[in-house]
């Protein structure tokens, strides 16, 4: 079972001083603290009591590496230690940063039918780095995370699906402190598929270290074709510096505003605080310091232009069927279901063209993991 509390001492986490192994927390969530009414100094606080009714899930971490065969962290270790490579690698970090990069992909989703999303979008990562790792002469070693449930959830209750989406922040939390000191990150929702198989993806960083994300830039709805702040990029599909030294305090902060957002009621998705986060940075240190960096040529893009990866986002041309107005909850229901069928549609139609064109790499891959939906 996973646990879903915080150590008792937040400090280091509240103000950023943390050192290179205090960063991992078992979770993302906490007992919101009450203030004593009877205090004299309105100092005085108390662990909060409040009734669920309904708890959260348990999270849900999978990972994968080609020819490994484990679902959970602890299996990942073991598994390693196993054939006694564990402490090798921990021993032997300079010599592998000099020759390849250490990739990370996570990929998250709630326990709602965005799951069954998640499904293809992890097998396309797995796809790639069937691919990229392994005994070849790749720059690249590709491990696969797949992390399901909620990851922060004030006193453990059923938050709404929505929430879901501080996952890529737990994700990119558990990438920086990981023992297996990952290089980068690619950050994926759970309606995106790697699709550029053949594009390595450290050569999109064009040998300019000096960045903190790379994403698909976001366009003005006034202007078509014009894009927005340098700083507002798609969070659903992101690429991640783990070496930046900004990268932590800016990981910490995009975690704070979302969760501030979450204990007031008005969370509606991460990628808000991310903007939030990317400026506030970029403003301090020069908006020409280059942290955040916008992929062209539709590299990261929608179903229909992205040639690296694909994201598929509900489309307007999905209808509702003909149904009575007084099934208010019910139309709701029926429109999802469209909404992720036509989804998963597509998401098909792609990994009929991967297969065709990268069989072996599919083999290799193993049939698309299965995810549970509630």
């Amino acid at each position: 079972m996973t646990s879903r509390s915080l150590p008792e001492d937040l400090a280091v986490i509240e103000t950023g001083n943390i050192g290179s192994s205090d960063f991992y927390v078992p979770s993302l969530n906490y007992r919101i603290k009450g203030v004593d009414q009877y205090a004299t100094n309105g100092k005085d606080t108390f662990e909060a009591h409040v009734y669920c009714e309904e708890f959260e899930k348990d999270l849900r971490w999978e990972w994968w590496r080609p020819n490994d065969e484990y679902d959970s962290e602890e299996g990942q270790r073991r598994s390693l230690r196993q054939k006694g490579l564990f402490y090798e690698r921990e021993s032997s970090i300079a010599t592998v940063r000099t020759t390849k990069k250490r990739l990370l992909i996570g990929i998250s989703s709630g326990y709602d039918n965005r799951a069954k999303l998640m499904e293809r979008a992890v097998w396309s990562a797995r796809v790639y780095g069937a691919l990229w790792s392994g005994e070849t002469s790749s720059s690249m070693d590709v491990t696969v995370v797949s992390l399901q449930g909620t990851a922060f959830s004030p006193h453990g209750c059923k938050a709404p699906s929505s929430h879901s989406s501080i996952d890529k922040i737990r994700l990119l939390f558990q990438a920086i402190d990981s023992e297996s000191h990952y290089d980068r990150l690619l950050l994926l929702d759970a309606d995106t598929m790697i699709y550029g198989m053949d594009t390595d993806l450290s050569s999109l960083e064009n040998g300019d270290d000096g960045f903190v994300v790379m994403g698909a830039p976001i366009f003005s709805d006034t202007s078509q074709g014009q894009k927005n702040e340098p700083w507002e990029i798609d969070s659903g599909m992101t690429y991640w510096n783990l070496e930046h030294p900004l990268t932590r305090a800016i990981a910490l902060d995009w975690f704070k505003y979302a969760k501030n957002a979450i204990i007031r009621g008005s969370y509606r998705s991460d990628q808000k605080y991310l903007h939030k986060t990317l400026q506030q940075y970029s403003s301090t240190n020069g908006d020409d310091i280059g942290i955040v960096h916008s992929f062209e040529n539709n590299k990261f893009d929608d179903y229909s232009r992205g040639t690296v990866v694909k994201k598929f986002g509900v489309q307007s041309d999905v209808k509702l069927q003909d149904q009575d107005p007084s099934i208010g909850s019910k139309v709701v229901e029926d429109r999802n279901d469209q909404q992720i069928k036509a989804q998963l549609d597509r998401m098909q139609e792609i990994a009929r063209q991967i297969c065709d064109r990268y069989s072996d790499a599919c083999k290799n891959a193993g049939s698309k993991p299965r995810y549970e939906t509630s």
